[in-house]
């Protein structure tokens, strides 16, 4: 396979910040095509007709493709990798996700054909040609509406449009709790559907290789193995005829964790035409086609006894999948929800009942965060009305309910064993640094000048690590230097520095000897993905085991090349030495010797190089966040004023790394609280907010300069010592920046009011209540 753009640097970091990254729309081939998709323009419709013969007439047209063609060939539905189990016992009801549509359309966007010509806007004006009309049907858009009698029905065979009724923890215990509690706390929150608008909008080259029988897959990705092992159920050929390439990828937030639809219509396309075939998204094509996230209604309750202690916590939620389930979407609105409840609190009883439900909208899969925001937004509302309620101190109330580190290791009603934290530490230490005591008299000015002020609370922990089996593969050359390559794939992150610098530190050798290698299965063919915050921990843990394994078999063979017992072989920077001799070989001089192709014993490793897979146990990064708001009644304008954030994820080996993944959670997090949603028309089910001019993303004009610090507290699972980074800002920012808002809406009679709290949500919720008492 040869293409005419030359290979990025092993790790790209540098190439990216000099703006030489190589992504996959830089990509070109040789007499390669141009593909474009046509869209379902409706929510939900019949397809009544549907003639490619005119657009094949059109001039520089190669191709158009329909589902009954992919069908025809043999290629299935894109798998649902991890389907959940019903109350019941039984498995998700999962509808097939064909890669275009099979006669019937169940959301703005789905793809119904593939043209295939000879430039870009060739198959763009092919596209737009198609001849198609629809029979209408009538569309739900909303989860509990979808549940409601008489909602129009998505599938014909699932009932209720109810994927599964997912249920955990101790029902019975719970309501017992709850009939003895002194008080009862119940909060509404809603998680609203986000998009996750990747700076790089999807992109695609797909091959095919006749004389190997193979599909080649070049793609942004979050790591190739999982994708390759999608693609190879959805095409029905085994894993070894599909090869997955990712170049530089421009950001991915969990969405592009899976096989999309059109990763398999690409590929048959390149195979019928044996041409290659290029897609590039449109900013338009990613809002209406990539998997959105959050999507979530919650009704919390929490028993409390009389002296403020939590008794039981019950959880009830409506997860609005779309109009398909996407490999993880599921699992992450149930296994991920219920495994961080109740987080750093000391509840004796918990119970979570999720029902996954299908609506007429765009797939939700991971989002970051992917569940576990949702459930510390859950929680830390929870407390903050309880505490209103009972009129006692915020701070107080959440100090003699929180687990204490003498209690450590602790087990959690959900089964997850903290191993290390100081959570009432991380609390206190937050409260310093934004002068919590301070607040009232700031709170006291702000009034004066006729603002409303107030301080959000955030306390978080999460279960990272997700799917936690990693591969790596080490090879040495003749020259010393030491190609790692390993499953996850970065998206920005910089892992190939932090995993160079690790690996230069255990081999006590120059980091400028050791490239990291992601992103091609042949080069490793096994591996996981960049998800749940798992890729330090499952990642270096895996590479310290290949090394170990090298330096294990380079001081046996360094014994038989000087002909010396093994135990008189040390290893060091480097080197192997004999004790006695004091003669040093290193890498470079054993492959050397190897390709002599010595006679070797039978029980002696034949090569240096290394190939492994381990296991990594989870990890609780845990932390809490402030976030102080100032809001302007006369025009509902939200300022924020200050945030802290102070968070334990074990041992940081990379504090700029570190710092760069909680500063863009946390904006990710005030981007939910402040601005983004994704609005569908409740009638036709029509997405409203596809494209930059409708949906609102958080700028620098909105953010204040995050003070930010680590409590470095080892995790004892893992040899690093270390835990999951990437998610853990979003959890704790929108719990207390949404906190902080409804702080300080209190002294206004303002308890409740849904994300995102733009200016105008505000300013309404200002002139009800005023109305409400006759000021308006």
């Amino acid at each position: 396979m040869k293409e005419n753009a030359t290979s990025p640097e092993p790790d790209g970091f540098a190439a990216l910040v000099r703006g030489g990254g190589r992504f996959t729309a830089d990509i070109d081939f040789p007499d390669q095509a141009w593909a474009a998709f046509v869209r379902s323009p409706h929510a939900h419709a019949d397809i009544s007709k549907l003639d490619t013969a005119g657009v094949m007439a059109m001039p520089g047209v190669l191709g158009a493709y329909t589902g009954r063609d992919l069908a025809a060939a043999g290629i299935g539905a894109v798998p649902c990798s991890a389907p959940v189990s019903d109350r019941s016992g039984c498995t998700m009801s999962v509808p097939p996700w064909f890669p275009l549509a099979d006669g019937r359309v169940c959301h703005v966007g789905q793809a119904i054909a593939v043209v295939v010509a000879e430039s870009a806007a060739l198959a763009a004006d092919a596209a737009e040609a198609f001849e198609i009309e629809f029979s209408a049907r009538p569309a739900v858009v909303d989860g509990r509406e979808a549940l409601a009698p008489g909602a129009p029905r998505i599938w014909d065979d699932i009932s209720r449009n109810l994927a599964a009724d997912w249920e955990a923890g101790d029902r019975v215990t719970v309501e017992q709790a709850f009939e003895r509690a002194a008080q009862v706390i119940s909060v509404e929150v809603r998680s609203q559907r986000l998009a996750t608008v990747p700076l790089e909008p999807r992109a695609a080259v797909a091959l095919w290789q006749p004389d190997q029988a193979q599909f080649v897959l070049i793609a942004p990705s979050q790591g190739v193995a999982p994708l390759r092992a999608q693609l190879a159920i959805c095409l029905g050929v085994g894993p070894d005829q599909v090869r997955v390439i990712t170049p530089n990828v421009g950001g991915a937030f969990g969405s592009r964790t899976q096989l999309y639809p059109e990763h398999a219509a690409l590929l048959y396309a390149a195979r019928a035409l044996r041409r290659p075939v290029k897609w590039i998204a449109s900013r338009t094509d990613t809002f209406l086609a990539e998997a959105q996230g959050r999507d979530t209604q919650m009704h919390g309750r929490l028993a409390l006894d009389e002296t403020g202690r939590a008794m039981a916590l019950r959880a009830d939620v409506v997860s609005n999948l779309g109009a398909f389930a996407t490999p993880h979407g599921a699992y992450i609105a149930t296994h991920n929800f219920a495994r961080c409840l109740p987080g750093v609190y000391r509840i004796p009883a918990v119970y979570v009942r999720v029902q996954c439900v299908y609506t007429n909208t765009i797939p939700v899969g991971p989002y970051r965060g992917a569940g576990r925001p949702e459930a510390a937004l859950l929680l830390e509302r929870l407390f903050d009305c309880a505490a209103q309620k009972r009129g006692v101190d915020r701070v107080a109330l959440r100090r003699i309910n929180l687990v204490t580190p003498v209690m450590i290791p602790y087990t959690a009603p959900n089964g997850c064993t903290y191993d290390s934290g100081d959570f009432p530490r991380l609390l206190d230490r937050a409260w310093t640094l934004i002068d919590g005591d301070g607040f009232d008299a700031r709170r006291s000015a702000a009034a004066r000048l006729g603002r409303l002020r107030g301080l959000g609370i955030g306390l978080y922990l999460e279960a990272s690590g997700g799917a936690s089996r990693e591969h790596s593969a080490v090879v040495f050359d003749e020259a010393g230097r030491i190609e790692i390559a390993v499953g996850g794939q970065a998206s920005g992150q910089g892992h190939g520095t932090v995993f160079a610098h690790l690996a230069a530190e255990r081999l006590g050798i120059a980091m400028e000897r050791i490239s990291i290698r992601q992103g091609d299965t042949d080069r490793l063919g096994s591996g996981g993905s960049s998800t749940a915050s798992r890729t330090l921990v499952a990642g270096a843990n895996v590479i310290e085991l290949s090394l170990q394994q090298a330096i294990t078999a380079g001081r046996r063979l360094a014994a038989l090349r000087l002909d010396r017992p093994e135990d008189e072989i040390e290893y060091c920077k480097g080197s192997f030495c004999d004790r006695q001799t004091g003669e040093r070989l290193d890498f470079g001089d054993l492959v050397k010797w190897l390709q002599t192709r010595p006679n070797l014993p039978a029980d002696a490793p034949q090569t240096l190089d290394q190939e492994t897979s381990a296991e990594s146990s989870p990890t609780y990064p845990n932390g809490c966040h402030m976030c102080e708001v100032e809001i302007d009644p006369d025009t509902g304008a939200v300022v924020l004023v200050d945030y802290v954030a102070v968070d334990d994820i074990g041992k940081v080996y990379s504090p700029r790394h570190a710092e760069a993944q909680i500063h863009g959670a946390i904006v990710q997090g005030l981007g939910q609280v402040m601005r983004e949603l994704v609005r569908y028309d409740p009638e036709s089910g029509q997405i409203l907010t596809a494209s930059f001019l409708d949906y609102a993303m958080p700028r620098a004009q909105d953010l204040v300069t995050f003070r930010t610090e680590f409590v470095e507290i080892p995790c004892r699972t893992n040899s690093l010592g270390a835990k999951g980074a990437g998610e853990a800002g979003v959890a704790g920012a929108i719990a207390a920046a949404y906190n902080g808002l409804l702080h300080a809406l209190a002294p206004a009679g303002i308890s409740e009011l849904e994300m995102p709290a733009t200016s105008h949500a505000v300013w309404q919720a200002l002139a009800r209540h005023a109305r409400a008492e006759g000021r308006g």
